[in-house]
């Protein structure tokens, strides 16, 4: 069996899908990168780059039918995607060829990721493009609901899939041998004496870092907390250097990290994460918010979030109607944060059970390869 991914070599999800996928299953793994021009070693057996005049990728339009064009190019002459065709986030662009990838395949699937599909302005191209599909895979029962709403004549196309999250290992294997908060926080070097309060994870705008700061300084002045604001990717320098304006005028002790984290370091960090503010626009059950509650971090999720299902599953969090409300409720948890940890210790085989590849991949190996 070939699977032909059409997505972002780099990306964590497709390195880690790749990997697993292929210990699930007999098969080979090739991947078209539409992102960068970097061979991946990784565990892709066939790896091809998008190429083309990067000029004309950055042009409007024209740039989305160019590489609609490349695209073709690539499974034309090197005759792939006869069997799967996986298409790793519903890209605008591939709409184009939407019919020519469910023709040149036996099993054209789509992963439609949160951030495609809560954020996605142009519904008629992105119900064209899923419309060609075989089967689409969905990572929460939230957002099938969702889907369900706007696009229900597709919904039978549509599977339960949760995306793994390779981290999880790592952090499982820190817990196994009992690494200490101070141990994690002597690695990154940082102070073992307060507690740690993390503010969304990355540098984008829609983590809202600087509402939450504002809601910080107008509850607790004083605060007796190390804030911590993980920007390693995801922001430009100019809404960096606001956001780090703002906590310093703002915030007692924060540390804001912009350089690139090792997976030792990124574990760590989740370990010593006492309390993690997510409080995004949208999201579709991130990979940081799980590490965090696998390592006994108590969430504060956005009530607007899509976690119904996680509450149904036992997982517990708490919520705030609006920013504004998030320093409060950070003060009311280290008020009695022994209580509020308890219970945020009893979330990790629940989260491992939906977050490791070795529990997820049976789901994704099911639509790929046994229909």
């Amino acid at each position: 069996m070939d699977i032909l991914v059409i997505g972002d070599a780099n990306h964590q999800y497709n390195l880690s899908f790749c990997k697993w996928i292929k210990k699930s299953a007999n098969c080979s793994v090739s991947i078209i990168d539409f992102k960068s021009s970097k061979i991946q070693k990784g565990d892709y057996d066939s790896f091809y780059p998008l190429g083309g005049n990067p000029k004309l990728l950055n042009v409007k339009w024209f740039g989305s039918i160019y590489r609609a064009f490349l695209v073709k190019r690539i499974i034309k002459k090197n005759k792939l995607g006869n069997e799967v065709v996986l298409l790793q986030s519903a890209i605008p662009w591939t709409a184009i060829i939407s019919r020519f990838l469910k023709n040149h395949s036996h099993n054209f699937t789509i992963a439609l990721w949160g951030s495609d599909f809560y954020r996605y302005k142009k519904r008629r191209i992105l119900e064209k493009l899923i419309s060609n599909a075989n089967n689409i895979i969905i990572g929460s029962p939230q957002m099938i609901t969702d889907f369900d709403n706007e696009f229900g004549k597709l919904n039978l196309k549509v599977n339960l899939c949760y995306f793994g999250n390779e981290p999880m290992e790592n952090l499982k294997t820190l817990k196994d041998k009992n690494i200490t908060k101070k141990e994690s926080c002597d690695a990154l070097g940082l102070d073992n004496n307060y507690i740690k309060v993390i503010i969304g994870h990355n540098g984008s705008i829609h983590n809202k870092h600087l509402e939450v700061i504002e809601s910080i300084t107008q509850s607790n002045p004083e605060q007796n907390y190390h804030v911590i604001l993980p920007m390693t990717y995801g922001a430009n320098k100019e809404y960096i250097n606001e956001v780090f304006n703002k906590c310093k005028v703002s915030l007692k002790k924060f540390t804001i990290l912009t350089d690139f984290m090792s997976e030792q370091e990124v574990a760590h960090l989740r370990n010593i994460s006492d309390i993690m503010i997510n409080v995004q626009t949208t999201d579709a059950f991130s990979g940081s918010m799980r590490e965090v509650m696998f390592c006994g971090g108590v969430m504060i999720n956005g009530a607007w979030l899509p976690y119904d299902f996680l509450t149904k599953r036992g997982v517990y969090f708490e919520t705030v109607d609006n920013t504004e409300g998030v320093g409060n409720k950070i003060d009311q948890i280290i008020l009695d944060f022994d209580v509020f940890s308890e219970k945020a210790r009893k979330n990790r085989e629940k989260i491992y059970e939906l977050s490791s590849w070795s529990k997820t991949i049976k789901a994704w190996s099911k639509v790929l390869i046994s229909k």
